[in-house]
């Protein structure tokens, strides 16, 4: 059931707190929409509809609804696209409810009301409940989750624990969900409508007795689907249990309410009316399309006389500009006419002098080229002095000098670094010429090699550089496999590379 006294009273109390605020001249909306409500309250559900449709006509062509100024006027909106829906549910036209529940959706947002927005989402669940239980679902816990009061979630509950018993087959959970609210729900009609649902749970599952305790609560209810389908459940419960006196006492109460409705049930009229309502907006969708038609070409064309206007205005600016261009390039020219002249007399003023110039330059360059003869040839001299193994200059060097001269002298690492250094400069690079042919030499043999070079013999390299003679030994033999010469043959080796090589 669908709780159609919670619906009115939340409905009137949302409109009672509009008509405090609002000024006199929405009377006309406001007076229409209440008696539309009476009418629904009355069951009479196609003039209801006919004059909510007329409140939605009046307030969509209000241009504070449109530009969304007053929230007055977006809740009477709001509230009539409700009612609309909700009596199409009645009607069991769930597609075209769905569509005005949308709509209002779209108002309540623009409310920014989390009470109203929680209410639209019920109804939007109740909408798919016929036959859409996951959008159902959805929905209602939507509602529940924009604003989690009391009577939301009693609504809800009952909602969802009829999808869990009828579409879900989960009848403990619906049942318990059910029995869990009992106990909290204050409004009458409310109670009522759970007794409806359980007793009608209660006789499916064939639980007879729990299905008439419950039924029999609800069957005297004022609102008129809670009566007609306690009474229809009742004579399904009699029926089973074979008691057809009560059978027939119950069909006789849901026959009675039949009639007493039979003549509100006016599909086709409010189906009509909904056509209507779609070809209105549908008219008003393209008198807007074609005012943006006439306003973008009157745009249009003013975009291009105004650029027509700009075009010819930039013309006659640049015609100006250049002429005046022209002008000052004339005095220019007349200026720059007569500096030239100057420049031209000052010219041949300073060529004379860059004559002279170039005759003492000229006696410059020659003296130059005399000077630049005489270094190369000093320079040539060096490099053949360079050239020249300076065997004496070595072995007279101070690092030679100690190791000839000092028995007790025991070389260390910057003494070897200075040995190298020596050998180097003296005789003509030779330390770094072999180690570029042999990479595999060590620093340590090299210092060897020099110390070979001033006729140091195995045993005074093992004292110099404190270490054994096996060692050095070893280390002659190592050098001998890199160079590839034979131990008695490195010295001459050694000599005429030093002496013999280019």
């Amino acid at each position: 059931m669908k709780a159609k006294s919670i619906v009115i009273s939340f409905l009137i109390f949302w409109q009672l707190a509009v008509n405090a605020q609002e000024s006199i001249d929405t009377l006309s909306s406001k007076a229409r929409f209440d008696y539309a409500l009476t009418l629904f309250e009355q069951d009479s559900l196609v003039p209801a509809c006919e004059n909510f449709y007329k409140v939605i006509y009046m307030l969509e062509e209000d241009d504070s609804v449109r530009s969304k100024k007053s929230r007055g006027k977006l809740v009477e909106i709001l509230n009539a696209h409700a009612m609309v829906g909700l009596i199409y549910l009645e009607f069991d036209l769930p597609n075209i409810a769905l569509s005005h529940f949308n709509m209002a959706l779209g108002y309540a947002k623009d409310l920014n009301s989390d009470d109203v927005l929680s209410h639209i989402y019920k109804r939007l669940g109740f909408a798919h409940h016929a036959y859409n239980a996951d959008s159902a679902i959805y929905y209602y816990q939507k509602c529940i989750d924009t604003y989690p009061n009391h009577l939301n979630k009693i609504d809800v509950d009952k909602a969802i624990a009829e999808i869990l018993f009828y579409e879900k087959n989960e009848r403990d959970s619906a049942l318990n969900l059910m029995r869990s609210n009992l106990g909290i729900i204050e409004h009458e009609n409310v109670r009522e409508a759970y007794y409806t649902l359980l007793g009608e749970m209660m006789c499916d599952c064939k639980q007879y007795d729990s299905a008439i305790y419950y039924l029999s609560m609800s069957v005297d209810s004022e609102l008129y689907f809670l009566q007609l389908n306690s009474a229809d459940n009742l004579s399904r419960v009699y029926d089973s249990l074979g008691d057809y006196e009560k059978k027939s006492y119950y069909d006789g109460i849901v026959a009675r309410l039949g009639m007493e409705r039979i003549g509100n049930f006016e599909v086709d009229r409010v189906r009509a009316m909904n056509d209507i309502y779609n070809e209105h907006k549908q008219a008003d969708r393209e008198a807007i399309a074609r005012k943006r038609i006439v306003l973008i070409f009157l745009l249009s064309l003013a975009l291009i006389v105004a650029a027509a206007i700009y075009v010819r205005y930039r013309y006659l600016k640049k015609n100006r500009l250049l002429l005046k261009r022209i002008d000052n390039m004339t005095d220019d020219i007349n200026t720059k006419d007569n500096v030239i002249r100057d420049i031209s007399y000052k010219y041949s003023l300073i060529n004379g002098k860059i004559k002279n110039k170039n005759v003492e330059l000229q006696k410059q360059a020659e003296l130059i080229k005399k000077q630049n003869e005489e270094i190369f040839l000093m320079k040539e001299k060096l490099d053949k002095e360079q050239t020249i193994v300076r065997m004496d200059a070595f072995l007279g060097s101070e690092i030679c000098f100690r190791i000839i001269n000092d028995k007790n002298f025991q070389m260390n690492q910057d003494d070897l670094d200075m040995l190298l250094q020596s050998a180097n400069l003296n005789l003509r690079g030779f330390v770094d010429n072999i180690s570029k042919e042999y990479p595999r030499l060590k620093k340590e043999d090299l210092c060897y090699i020099c110390l070979m070079l001033i006729d140091i013999n195995d045993k005074q390299i093992s004292s110099l550089l404190g270490v054994t003679y096996s060692a050095i030994k070893t280390r002659r033999s190592k050098i001998c496999n890199i160079i590839e010469v034979r131990n008695e043959l490195l010295y001459k080796y050694l000599v005429d590379r030093l002496y013999l090589r280019d």
